[in-house]
């Protein structure tokens, strides 16, 4: 099964085995921990993400799921106008800290060819749909060093963790805990920073 394969069949165990209202609040259950270590965007990222896109200045955005507001801030920043939705009601508090940026506001261990691959199997579904012209992506290499605390809590943000029993994570989270502690007193982590542009038909 290749990567794209691999993503499809997890959306879909996702949608077969969970309601819409659970998954429009997904993330709801750990909406401070997803603000406080959710890695931000790149101001590089979102420089380009605007070339690419050929937003002229004060242009309005319409964010969908924009959460507690991790990429809406670097774009109000920017001096776009944000119009942002988010269905899960434990990020609407969250989101009214952005307000004054944005005053509109309302499994495997993946190594980096495996995310490249995954990023532009998600570029060619969105080419292959039939409903956009164009589509194209661009990604940033970043790292980031986290306390073994707040890695432990980035972790549970993540779905495959969100899926697991409460005390089958527990105990996965206190194993970790005591490996980590032995190897030193942070985590670095390497990710890749994404957009995808699509033009509508």
């Amino acid at each position: 099964m290749n990567d794209s394969e691999r993503t499809k069949n997890w959306y879909g165990q996702v949608a077969a085995n969970y309601s819409s209202d659970q998954r429009k609040n997904w993330y709801g259950d750990v909406a401070e921990a997803y603000n406080k270590v959710r890695p931000r965007y790149p101001q590089t990222l979102i420089d380009r993400a605007i070339a690419v896109a050929q937003l002229p200045p004060g242009a309005t955005i319409l964010e969908l799921g924009c959460g507690p507001g991790i990429a809406t801030v670097p774009f109000a920043r920017s001096g776009f106008s944000m119009v942002c939705l988010e269905p899960s009601q434990v990020y609407q508090p969250l989101t009214k800290v952005y307000q004054s940026q944005a005053p509109s506001l309302v499994a495997e261990r993946e190594d980096r060819a495996t995310q490249e691959r995954i990023l532009q199997g998600l570029t060619q579904d969105i080419a292959d749909s039939g409903l956009f012209r164009t589509a194209v992506c661009e990604h940033l290499p970043c790292k980031m060093t986290y306390s073994i605390d707040d890695y432990l809590m980035l972790l549970n943000t993540f779905s495959p963790y969100k899926m697991l029993d409460p005390s089958e994570r527990d105990s996965v989270f206190t194993s970790l805990r005591e490996v980590l502690e032995r190897l030193g007193e942070g985590v670095q982590v390497c990710y890749l920073s994404a957009f995808h542009i699509a033009e509508k038909i």
